[in-house]
């Protein structure tokens, strides 16, 4: 039977070997801070390459710097650097589903960007591709990304207007503002369930149906990160999301107004 100082000795010779290997994850993880996007708000933090499309579908690249929850007032900032118009009002952004959004200093979101194979990649309000690419991933995925042009990324839409297949512009991706006591007339673009409350497991008032203009009169973003609207509608008054996802796609629901889509 080993001795008390023997077997102290091994203990803590086991302890040590624990410490070791702990710091070497870390040191690991700490020096690829965007390589590896598991979708929370964290791991997009860092410096990316930007490449967007001009107005001529001209290739231009700047770079954006996303800082994690820590930052100043726990915002997440985002800081374009010689990205002249075309990121000219972003600076915050949002981890999402899938992606992420730059937000304006109110934190509407303006454009919306999906993680795949390489990078984000996501399309301005005009239809032009942005795609962000991690520092050292330019090399090892340039055959595999999208190429620019006149038309969005092959990938798809970040958001997509309703069952249409076509990408929601940006001033339709956030719920609208209203202040206290103001309405907004809306248009239902997706068929869905007026709600009792705000929540996909609330129960259902009524179908509204496709092209259907009504009236908000309250819009708040919830806990899980989605935005609702409290709807009037044939007398009843309940509550629809402003995205969901169906099918691998992200959808509004509504069109922030009521003029055709």
């Amino acid at each position: 039977m080993p001795s008390l100082s023997r077997l102290s000795a091994m203990l803590f010779a086991r302890f040590a070997r624990h410490v070791v290997v702990a710091a070497g994850l870390t040191l690991i993880l700490a020096s690829h801070p965007a390589s590896a996007q598991s979708g929370r708000g964290g791991s997009f933090a860092g410096t990316w390459s930007v490449q967007v499309a001009d107005a001529f579908g001209s290739r231009q690249s700047c770079s954006i710097e996303l800082t994690g929850p820590g930052s100043i007032m726990g915002a997440h900032r985002a800081n374009p650097r010689g990205c002249g118009s075309a990121l000219v009002s972003v600076s915050r952004w949002q981890a999402q589903r899938g992606g992420i959004s730059l937000n304006d200093i109110s934190d509407r979101p303006l454009i919306m960007l999906r993680f795949g194979r390489g990078g984000l990649f996501g399309a301005d309000e005009a239809g032009r591709p942005i795609r962000l690419t991690a520092s050292g991933m330019q090399s090892g995925y340039g055959s595999d990304l999208p190429s620019f042009g006149s038309a969005p990324f092959s990938s798809g839409c970040s958001v997509y207007y309703g069952q249409s297949q076509r990408c929601a512009e940006s001033r339709d991706l956030a719920a609208p503002r209203l202040a206290p006591g103001q309405t907004a007339t809306v248009r239902i673009v997706y068929p869905f369930n007026l709600r009792q409350f705000p929540s996909l497991g609330a129960p259902a008032l009524a179908l509204i149906p496709v092209d259907t203009c009504i009236v908000a009169d309250s819009c708040a973003r919830q806990s899980d990160g989605a935005e609702w609207c409290r709807m009037r509608w044939s007398g009843l008054t309940g509550y629809v999301v402003k995205t969901f996802e169906r099918d691998g796609r992200r959808r509004i629901l509504f069109s922030n107004g009521c003029g055709p889509g």
